[in-house]
């Protein structure tokens, strides 16, 4: 029983799950197919990461087969490089898991 408390706090403590969103970027970004998005809306999720924000995007992509897609998103992004509603992105994600993209 304890071992089982131990895993659910260690998985769900911040640190981990900012480590696992880095590395699951890093996945994307280095195995992704590029294309275009069209940011529908953004918002900025909780703390920073380093000089990164976690900001969850809905947009509507462009597929390599030219058919349009609406996705909700996680991004990790600069408070700088904050794309606005209606701006067109250009974005790496996986096909088969588009809760996380890379925004160029």
């Amino acid at each position: 029983m304890m071992k089982l408390l131990y895993r659910l706090i260690i998985k769900n403590h911040p640190l981990i799950r900012r480590k696992k969103l880095l590395n699951q970027h890093r996945k994307v970004f280095q195995e992704g197919i590029q294309t275009t998005a069209e940011v529908m809306s953004r918002t900025i999720e909780e703390d920073k990461i380093g000089q990164l924000f976690p900001v969850r995007l809905y947009l509507k992509i462009k597929t390599p087969e030219n058919r349009f897609e609406y996705i909700q998103t996680k991004a990790l992004l600069n408070i700088k490089d904050l794309p606005e509603n209606g701006k067109m992105i250009r974005i790496k994600y996986m096909p088969n898991n588009t809760k996380l993209v890379f925004v160029h």
